[in-house]
Parts: C-alpha cells; sequence; structure tokens
C-alpha cells in the first residue's frame, strides 16, 4: 500500500496548525492554568515561566510547527513507501 504523500503532508500541516492555535487560545485565556496542565503532562513544574504573547509571535510560531509538521509528514511518508517497495 503507497501513501499518498501529498494528502499526509497536508493533514499533518492542518492538525498542527488548528492544535497550535488551540493551544494559543488557552494560553491567551487562562495562562496559569494552561501552564498547569501542560506541567502535569511534561512531569515538570512550569510555574514560574511567564512568556508574554503577541500576534507576531502567535504568527511566527503556528507557521514553525505546520512547516515543521508538514515536513516531517512528507518525509515519513517518502521513507514509508521507499520501504514499503523493498
Amino acid at each position: 500500500m503507497k501513501l499518498d504523500t501529498r494528502a499526509l503532508t497536508l493533514a499533518a500541516a492542518v492538525v498542527a496548525a488548528v492544535l497550535y492555535a488551540l493551544c494559543a487560545l488557552l494560553i491567551a485565556l487562562a495562562p496559569e492554568a494552561t501552564m498547569r496542565v501542560a506541567g502535569y503532562l511534561m512531569h515538570v513544574d512550569l510555574g514560574g515561566i511567564s512568556r508574554p504573547i503577541s500576534w507576531g509571535g502567535v504568527l511566527a510560531g503556528l507557521t514553525a510547527w505546520t512547516a515543521a509538521s508538514a515536513g516531517c509528514a512528507y518525509a515519513l511518508a517518502e521513507l514509508y513507501n521507499r520501504l514499503a517497495r523493498a
């Protein structure tokens, strides 16, 4: 079975963008609670960490995470397709 590289890349990019936007929204609306939950998920104390959020920062992060996720999905699909032929 061959993976559709374009479809997987696009799907990963969309999912990454949505999750990043949701995370940024949660931090903007409830920063302390969001950092507490993130700390529980990573088993670290993030209580003393704070970072101001700007539209430029959100856009830069959204772009970087979306591109990185798309690149990883593309590489995964290409590698899978090559290995599946062997």
